[in-house]
């Protein structure tokens, strides 16, 4: 999903675009212990204009990469190092997500576990963070739940070739 957000963007931006003008690269200040704050912003702000609409259809679950604008990209300018970098552009929200639970069926172990943590990872910052309500504390807990009674199931019955774990359909 990212690749195809940062493609529709510079699809949008016309002839002779780089990707490298619209990501930030977080980098350290010169004392290297503090953040750059110039490296939090890039050298142009994408033209949504021409942008095309996007649909995200998910393959994993627990990222949700779908419902935002943003994408991390690989700078392989470099042939010693592969930088990280960021696009964060509202026109990249996509404007249809489709969403089936069968297209995770047969994700591998590690793939299925790292989603699965980042699921917790985002219910628990959202439940130790300072802006609560009682709607968002009672989300959070429930995906807390889930993770904890499911996770562990769902990763463990992945078999090399197939999940033994059926999926309901609605």
């Amino acid at each position: 999903m990212d690749a195809g957000k940062a493609i529709a963007m510079l699809a949008g931006q016309g002839p002779g675009a780089s990707i490298l003008d619209y990501v930030i690269c977080p980098a350290l200040g010169d004392d290297g212990e503090s953040m750059d704050r110039r490296s939090l912003m890039p050298k142009k702000l994408p033209n949504p204009t021409n942008v095309p609409p996007i649909i995200a259809i998910p393959t994993t679950s627990g990222t949700a990469s779908e419902t935002n604008g943003a994408a991390v990209v690989t700078d392989t300018t470099d042939p010693n190092k592969h930088r990280k970098l960021i696009l964060i552009a509202e026109a990249c929200k996509a404007k249809l997500i489709l969403m089936d639970a069968g297209l995770t069926v047969g994700v591998p172990r590690y793939p299925t576990a790292t989603c699965g943590m980042d699921v917790l990872t985002h219910a628990l910052e959202a439940f130790t963070s300072n802006m609560i309500n009682p709607y968002s504390d009672s989300i959070a807990k429930r995906a807390i739940e889930l993770v904890a009674e499911n996770l562990r199931t769902v990763v463990v019955c992945i078999q090399t070739d197939h999940m033994k774990i059926g999926v309901a359909s609605a």
